[in-house]
């Protein structure tokens, strides 16, 4: 039931790459102990977008989560990217990669994934992606998966406003 109603985005200006290392350092430790590498290098001048800095830090714990997940304590690689790019419509677009170096996802699984209940894991409960889409979709953004065997990328488009 609380899953239909709307998201409430308390938005301010944020610095995507301050957020970003960030949640990576929250992470620091559960990567030592998993033995996995992350990366990323946040570009200069980067810039701020208007957002809502505490469901867009969920998001980057669902991922980053799920990658940890498909890593199965056999170490590996995530990596974060931020760019810029123009929609077909000519808007500016932030563009936020996160990807590993994982099993990826099964064939038969993957047009799912962002559906609630929808889990690979053995303890999930099939909340944390169809929450991530509807935080992004709140901001007016997308997210898509690519999968394929040795790696996952979720890339999430962005508005950049010119308030941003």
């Amino acid at each position: 039931l609380a899953f239909s109603k709307p998201i409430s985005l308390n938005k301010e200006i944020v610095d995507l790459s301050l957020l970003i290392s960030e949640v990576l350092e929250k992470w620091k430790l559960n990567f030592a102990r998993s033995s996995i590498t992350a990366y990323f290098a946040p570009p200069q001048n980067f810039p701020k977008i208007s957002a809502d800095p505490r469901t867009l830090e969920q998001v980057f714990n669902n991922i980053i989560g799920n990658s940890v997940d498909a890593l199965d304590n056999k170490s590996g690689i995530i990596t974060f990217k931020l760019d810029i790019k123009k929609s077909e419509s000519g808007q500016n677009q932030i563009v936020i990669t996160e990807s590993d170096n994982g099993p990826g996802i099964p064939d038969d699984k993957i047009d799912h994934i962002f559906e609630p209940f929808m889990t690979t894991k053995k303890n999930g409960n099939g909340w944390g992606l169809a929450l991530t889409k509807r935080i992004i979709n709140s901001h007016q953004g997308t997210i898509q998966v690519k999968s394929f065997p040795g790696g996952t990328m979720f890339e999430i488009l962005l508005p950049l406003t010119e308030k941003g």
